[in-house]
This record gives C-alpha cells, structure tokens and sequence, in this order.
C-alpha cells in the first residue's frame, strides 16, 4: 500500500529548525549545564541535558558526523557517570562538563541547519528513551 503525503506536510518537514528555535533551546541548556558545573543541577535539569544529548545523537548519526557522534558519545558517557553518584543534585567534574559543554556547543551550532522533520524525529527518539 502506497501512502500519500500532504504536500505542505513534506515541505514543513523540509524547513530548518533557524536560529530563533535554537536560542530557545541555548538558553535553558546552558544554564543546567552552569548549574551542574557548580553542583546545584536538579533533576530535571539532568533530564533536560540528557534529553538533548540524545537529540544531538540522533542528529550526529544522520548527519553521518563522526566528530560529533564521538562527541556526544563522550558526553553521555560522562553525564552517566555523573549521574550515577549518590547525589540529590547533579555535580560535574572538570572534565565532565568539558566534555559535555563541547557536545552541547556542537549541537547547537548545527542546529539551525537541521530539517524538523529530523529535530521531530529526534526528538520522538529522546522521548521514548526517557520514559
């Protein structure tokens, strides 16, 4: 069975995220990713930075980015770790945060490029795995 699409569907899905929706993003991230550094992320915050990370995986592997797949990769690995530590608030050591700021700068300097029909997509993947 053939499925037909909406065009204007197709062509929504075809537009780029822009800047606009990226700062939206920016800000938020930046300040849970500050708060972690210092010790006073809360968990939602953690949340939000993993939830983005996931996004910046799902974007790094469609766009065959191997620099920023690895990236993120270290990224995930070390808010993991973090996360793991007994703690009711998230802290980052030095390198962890390095190492999950460099993921986070990257995706959002890509960010503006991506189609939303990829950002929706992600997005789905992030939110199935966080539940």
């Amino acid at each position: 069975m053939t499925t037909i699409y909406n065009p204007l569907d197709i062509f929504a899905r075809k537009q780029k995220v822009g800047a606009d929706d990226t700062r939206l993003i920016a800000m938020p991230a930046m300040i849970h990713l500050d708060a972690a550094k210092r010790g006073q992320c809360t968990a939602s915050g953690a949340n939000f930075l993993t939830q983005h990370l996931i996004i910046a995986s799902f974007i790094a592997a469609r766009t065959k980015s191997k620099a920023f797949h690895g990236q993120v990769t270290k990224a995930y690995a070390a808010l993991q770790k973090a996360s793991a530590r007994p703690t009711k608030l998230l802290d980052l050591t030095t390198g962890e945060h390095k190492a999950i700021a460099a993921a986070i700068k990257t995706y959002l300097c890509a960010m503006p490029n991506v189609e939303v029909g990829v950002m929706n997509d992600a997005c789905k993947v992030a939110e199935r795995a966080m539940q």
